[in-house]
């Protein structure tokens, strides 16, 4: 059994985990193993697996806190369990399915020293399994525009797979949105971004993303987030009933969405383009197959509404 230490820790790390067999021991190795001062972070894992990963936790990782829930939770109840849990001020949520950088952690930590303006703070990503196909173009849809160059920046769009936050943000703005789908962090950075909190982007901060590998898991899953997308904008009303009309014609900007995609990375990293040259007809599909997502979830949104709106005949 784990023994906690009775110290304050500096920094929380939360591992939302679901089914991750695959990729826990990686993750959770490279979180044991920091630059940083073991005895001053802790790492919590908020766990729902049904596929032996809370075994290989609860047997391997003596020192990681394990949440375990034996119903599904899916991204924002599985962070907000592990919210619950925290010691610090500081929180840094990583993604079972991420390898952080050794400094990785103390990165995250100097950039909030730095920026005590910040509310919240995202780390460069990097791709995990590069010989995986079908890996770089899921990896590029993703997380093109976080690639790590530059220097420490304020941006406008974060996500959460590899982002710190104060504490003080979720005692002031609440927590993450719960909810079947993907766009949880969305919902909730909405709110820093509406009261123009400061956010920063720090390259430095590195973990390596490893992505799905298979034309089946990657389209599947870029559809799925495609429906996360619709039912954050319907949720937060950040489309008036045009805007709506408009989410049922998202597959077709899928070719847009693919050159931004493809002048994005070269930009940054000019050695991509050879490998993009032969990428772009699977970004293309993967795009399309998140644009279906879109306008399938708001199709149904707006037939609902329909029904809910008709009148009942009467005999």
């Amino acid at each position: 059994m784990m023994t906690i230490s009775q110290e304050m820790p500096v920094l929380s790390v939360v591992v939302p985990c679901y089914n991750a067999r695959a990729t826990i021991r990686r993750c959770l190795d490279a979180l044991e193993n920091q630059t940083l001062l073991r005895e001053s972070y802790e790492i919590i894992v908020a766990d729902s697996s049904s596929d032996g990963t809370t075994d290989i936790i609860e047997q391997c990782y003596p020192n990681v806190r394990l949440l375990h829930s034996d119903t599904r939770l899916y991204y924002g109840m599985a962070r907000n369990l592990g919210l619950d849990a925290v010691r610090a001020e500081t929180i840094l949520f990583i993604d079972s399915d991420c390898v952080a950088d050794p400094q990785c952690l103390a990165q995250h930590l100097a950039e909030h020293r730095a920026h005590p303006e910040a509310a919240a703070v995202m780390g460069g990503m990097i791709n995990g399994n590069p010989e995986a196909f079908w890996g770089w173009a899921i990896f590029l849809i993703e997380f093109a525009r976080f690639l790590p160059m530059g220097t420490t920046r304020a941006v406008h769009d974060i996500i959460t797979a590899n982002t710190s936050f104060k504490m003080a943000v979720f005692e002031h703005y609440g927590r993450f949105h719960m909810s079947n789908y993907s766009g949880e962090d969305k919902c909730f950075l909405s709110k820093l971004y509406g009261a123009n909190e400061a956010r920063f982007f720090a390259p430095s901060a590195i973990v390596a993303h490893v992505n799905r590998d298979s034309v089946d898991l990657v389209l599947r899953h870029l559809h799925w987030l495609g429906q996360g997308v619709a039912h954050v904008r319907l949720e937060n009303g950040e489309v008036n009933q045009i805007g709506r009309w408009l989410l049922l014609l998202s597959p077709l900007l899928a070719p847009m969405r693919t050159a931004r995609i493809l002048w994005r990375s070269i930009k940054a990293s000019p050695a991509l383009f050879w490998r993009l040259a032969v990428l772009w007809p699977c970004i293309l599909s993967g795009f399309i197959a998140m644009g279906m997502g879109e306008a399938l979830y708001t199709w149904s949104s707006l037939t609902t509404s329909w029904l809910k709106r008709a009148p009942s005949s009467s005999l």
